[in-house]
């Protein structure tokens, strides 16, 4: 019997969660949810902000914003003063993907913002914070919990992108003091909206599982010459293992069907590790 290990470790960031925060990334800026990266973003910005301007599309930004917790306005402060394209990153995480997210962020140019449990240790916040990142730590409850990580990440997201509550104090108290060349081109007395947030949500996002369809399921094919019985992991979002099961999968029944061979070799297994009392086991 011959193991081997995909040793995801070795990424950039330290673990598999590049792949899947890299496809994110890339799949919210094609999506327009995010402004382009930097350094392709400076012109479309400047155009994005005269067309919404106050005269082409009112704006009904929630001005008002004393009633958000005084960390979570910290956290979102933070991501304002580091964004350089008006995008700002969500994501709630335990944080190895926030620490994906926030490495692949500062190489875009865009802000990011991670709501994390408490039971994490100090050394993942402190890490987030040195990438730029407007952390918030929430007590760890049950997903179905308002306070729960994910939840309050969401809640952060309509609060930027949907009631829009920070648009004033981004033109007020960032741009307005940078002396942003947007300046320039907005005479209306109401701001602009400039911001551009985007939810990760890792849990339910597509991008996530495409990426190791793409790109980590192909590897590991190509690397054992297509001789796959089995692949074993744990999960945390499944990205992952159905990522990578589905393309194993797929390769070994479309070889079959070109090979016009009867099924005498058994598909690989997809097995998925997890300790006992497990929720996934048990739904």
């Amino acid at each position: 019997v011959k193991i081997y290990v995909k040793m995801e470790c070795l990424n950039p960031g330290g673990t598999g969660k590049d792949r899947a925060a890299r496809s994110m990334i890339l799949c919210a800026e094609e999506k327009g949810e995010l402004p382009p990266p930097y350094k392709a973003s400076m012109i479309a910005n400047k155009a994005d902000s005269e067309i919404t301007n106050i005269s082409d599309a009112p704006n009904t930004a929630v001005k008002d914003h004393s009633n958000i917790p005084d960390d979570i306005h910290a956290a979102i402060v933070t991501a304002l003063k580091n964004t350089k394209t008006h995008g700002i990153l969500i994501e709630g995480t335990s944080g190895s993907t926030g620490i994906s997210l926030a490495s692949l962020a500062c190489t875009r140019g865009h802000g990011i913002i991670v709501a994390m449990p408490d039971d994490q240790s100090n050394q993942k916040k402190e890490f987030l914070e040195k990438l730029g990142c407007g952390v918030v730590v929430v007590k760890n409850c049950s997903i179905s919990n308002p306070g729960h990580y994910v939840n309050v990440a969401r809640r952060i997201w309509e609060w930027l992108n949907v009631e829009r509550r920070y648009d004033e104090y981004y033109w007020e108290s960032v741009m307005k003091p940078a002396g942003d060349e947007i300046l320039n081109g907005h005479n209306n007395s109401s701001p602009p909206r400039l911001i551009r947030a985007a939810f990760m949500n890792q849990f339910e996002n597509l991008a996530n599982v495409t990426s190791h369809y793409t790109s980590t399921g192909p590897e590991i094919y190509s690397q054992l010459d297509g001789k796959v019985d089995a692949f074993i992991m744990s999960a945390g979002t499944g990205g992952t293992l159905v990522g990578v099961g589905a393309y194993l999968k797929e390769r070994f029944f479309e070889n079959l069907q070109q090979k016009h061979r009867m099924l005498s070799q058994s598909p690989p297994r997809i097995i998925l590790v997890d300790p006992p009392g497990s929720s996934l086991f048990n739904k």
